[in-house]
């Protein structure tokens, strides 16, 4: 290697193998080449080891600089280096203290420094992290994936192959990431030593130089013979001259440009600015002490002043600029320091002159600012107060609805115009203003009905698009978890016979949920009235038994996780302009991963009725408890009989005692609905009751499937197994359970919080 002038050149002897530039021709010679360092970065390979060597023995802070190959927050930072405190993140990058570790997102490629304590065992060694760090394998890493995307080039392959003996990974399995590091001076100076992943053709030696006030010539020393692109390069960063003395427990502080350190167990901040000459400056921090109670006293004994504290400046008879400086610290005490420096007698008096003068403005002017603007600004203050609590409760809600991850269509419209800006997902998040309009100011006269949680409207949109409207009540910390619960699952479930959520409304204590309308209603408004209940023929009834088998048999098994309804039941079919039913209501809705059958709980909410035992008794929730609350159903459309009523004086029957009773006599044809009796097929509608019986089944493991429940519909050939006594065989467990689930009322209730996870 030679220097001429500013640039570096390798000169080497190589053979040259023409036959890659012209076919057929097997030439190879020996030529001396002169190459400028810069070029011979971009074709030098990768090499084996990425470590650093150390300049002495001894133990000091460093740096990493990590590009994520995706968007991510500091704290999954912090969590994937096993970096102590996040606070140590922030100063090492110079953030705000006061910077939220999980919401401040790191944009994709952005370059973070990541602080760690540094290991040398001596001279030439490499460099060790003080806490090594260990990564959990995780499903789909590989060996060059983990080196070069998820640790952005910091450390080789070959050295986490080499350093944890392994070729191939499996998930879970733990390796042991060799990060590179090093400590010492660099000609004679001290520096701190910041690792940096020098990318392909993003940059040259000189350009990196310059932005980290380092010269070429002290990167090549620190790198040799190791100097090349696609590896992490060693990059000695100037720091900040200091007043710590050696005895000081942080000594040497190093603190490179653009970047402050906490010290002192967190009592001192120190920060670094190349403006200022390159000073460090202290002050007392606003953090709480690690070891300490509280922190140790940081007055300067001074003869110019008795009220001096680190960071503290005056100036003294002699026109010095005294500065009470930070010297660090020990076990008990923190030390400081009186340094001075000469300022001419004329500076001296004119700042005095103008310190004084913009003193007194200072005052005069908060005086007058407390007098003519104290009140309106205590009114204004009041008004966006409850303006930012408004808007933090409803980011806060969509967000954990998962709204900011779905694209929307905002629905606005004022008097003169209405403007709607679409990206790409159908859902909608409508004012209030254009809710209460679209219900005549939630009439009485647009009212559908009123369940458990809040009345039900029906309203028109300013283009003519029917909705149904959900107002929950402001005052039911039941409702709002029913609205997070059907906002985050009923938007991403899509079938024919689930209802389709279109859009929502969070505004003050508002929280409406918008969804299709269905001008049929539920189906109780139908089955349970006498005049109306005529009208549903037995082939209407036979379809919508067979349309909530579809969307169950899809929300069991053909989503990506199962999920259970918990409060089937007939206020909960909507209808629409055909009679097709559309399963509602998915407030108290449970994910199970697909590969779980059954969970527990401990509070147990629903329906009485519709609950299955093993659920009422136990806190079993499985697929099992839809099949129940089907089979109830079934009984219910055939019989169009309410399953809380008795149907015997002597010995009180409920609906499943009923039809058991009559199909184990052989009578189960007087089970059927009297309204439809002439006109139904018979055998179909019996076929419809046996199947029914068998998932009211009391063990669950006797009851079917919803796939194997369509399978029996669908094919009149099948045999039928013979159902044995069902559960909730007569009315008397009625006053048993109904501490469970309240007064008895068919309203739910909805005590459970559940963790959502996507469904396809």
């Amino acid at each position: 290697m030679e220097k001429e002038g500013n640039v570096l050149w390798y000169t080497d002897t190589v053979e040259l193998n023409s036959s890659s530039v012209a076919r057929g021709m097997a030439l190879v010679e020996r030529v001396q080449v002169r190459i400028p360092l810069l070029l011979l970065l971009t074709l030098t390979p990768t090499a084996v080891a990425v470590g650093f060597r150390c300049w002495e023995r001894t133990t000091c802070p460093a740096l990493l600089g990590y590009k994520s190959p995706v968007p991510t927050t500091i704290g999954a930072i912090q969590r994937l280096f096993n970096v102590t405190g996040v606070a140590d993140i922030l100063a090492a990058n110079n953030l705000p203290e006061w910077t939220l570790p999980n919401n401040f997102t790191v944009e994709e490629n952005r370059l973070l420094r990541i602080p760690l304590e540094c290991d040398c065992s001596g001279p030439g060694l490499y460099g060790e992290p003080s806490n090594p760090l260990v990564y959990t394998v995780r499903k789909g890493d590989n060996i060059s994936y983990l080196a070069t995307t998820v640790f952005s080039g910091l450390v080789a392959s070959t050295d986490i192959q080499h350093g944890n003996n392994v070729t191939n990974l499996r998930t879970g399995q733990e390796l042991r990431v060799p990060l590179p590091c090093s400590c010492g001076k660099v000609n004679g100076l001290d520096v701190l030593h910041f690792g940096l992943t020098l990318e392909y053709g993003s940059t040259t030696l000189e350009q990196i130089a310059h932005e980290y006030h380092v010269s070429s010539q002290t990167i090549t020393t620190s790198n040799q013979p190791h100097l090349m692109f696609g590896r992490a390069l060693d990059i000695p960063l100037p720091v900040c001259s200091s007043m710590v003395r050696k005895d000081s427990l942080d000594h040497p502080l190093l603190v490179p440009n653009g970047s402050y350190v906490y010290t002192a167990n967190g009592c001192v901040k120190c920060y670094c600015d190349a403006t200022k000459n390159w000073k460090l400056t202290c002050e007392p921090s606003k953090l709480r002490p690690t070891n300490w109670s509280t922190c140790p006293s940081m007055k300067c004994d001074s003869s110019i002043s008795s009220n001096m504290y680190i960071g503290d400046t005056t100036y003294s008879s002699s026109h010095n600029l005294a500065i009470c400086a930070y010297a660090g610290y020990g076990t008990q005490t923190i030390f400081t320091t009186l340094t001075a420096v000469y300022i001419p007698p004329g500076l001296v008096h004119a700042h005095h002159t103008k310190s004084r003068w913009w003193a007194w403005l200072i005052v005069i002017a908060g005086v007058f600012v407390v007098l003519i603007f104290g009140y309106l600004c205590c009114i204004i203050w009041r008004k966006c107060k409850i303006e930012a609590d408004r808007k933090k409760k409803q980011k806060e809600l969509l967000l954990e609805i998962g709204v900011s991850s779905v694209a929307c269509i905002v629905y606005h419209k004022t008097k003169r115009h209405r403007k709607r800006s679409k990206v790409n997902y159908e859902m909608q998040i409508f004012s209030f203003p254009i809710i209460a309009a679209a219900t005549g100011n939630f009439s009485v006269a647009n009212k559908l009905g009123q369940g458990g949680f809040g009345p039900v409207y029906k309203g028109v949109l300013p283009d003519g698009q029917e909705i149904a409207i959900k107002r929950l009540s402001s005052r039911s910390g039941q409702g709002l978890v029913e609205f997070k619960n059907e906002a985050e699952l009923v938007a991403k479930l899509q079938h024919t016979n689930l209802v389709r959520l279109s859009g929502l409304c969070i505004q003050n204590e508002e929280n409406i949920l918008i969804y299709e309308y269905l001008p049929n209603k539920s189906l109780d408004f139908h089955l349970f009235d006498s005049k109306r209940r005529e009208k549903i023929v037995w082939e209407k009834r036979f379809n919508i038994i067979e349309g909530i088998a579809h969307g169950l048999i899809y929300l069991h098994h053909f989503s990506r996780l199962k999920v259970i309804h918990r409060d089937l039941k007939a206020g909960n079919i909507l209808l629409d302009y055909e009679m097709n039913p559309k399963i509602s209501d998915f407030g108290m809705a449970v994910i199970l991963d697909s590969e779980v059958v059954e969970v527990k709980t401990k509070r147990v909410v629903g329906t009485y009725g519709y609950m299955s035992p093993e659920y009422v008794i136990k806190g079993i929730i499985s697929t099992k408890t839809d099949v129940f609350s089907y089979g109830v159903l079934v009984l219910e459309i055939v019989s169009g009989k309410k399953n809380n009523s008795r149907y015997q004086a002597d010995y009180p029957l409920n609906l499943i005692g009923f039809a058991w009773q009559l199909w184990n006599e052989g009578k189960g044809v007087e089970l059927i609905d009297s309204s439809m009796l002439e006109s139904c097929r018979t055998a179909e509608v019996l076929r419809c009751t046996q199947v029914a019986l068998l998932c009211v089944q009391a063990n669950a493991a006797d009851r079917p499937s919803m796939l194997e429940v369509y399978s029996m519909l669908a094919n009149e050939t099948l045999f039928l197994p013979v159902p044995k006594q069902p559960a909730y065989f007569t009315d008397a467990c009625a006053n048993e359970k109904n501490a469970l689930v309240g007064n008895g009322k068919s309203y739910s209730t909805n005590e459970v919080t559940i963790s959502m996870m996507d469904a396809r």
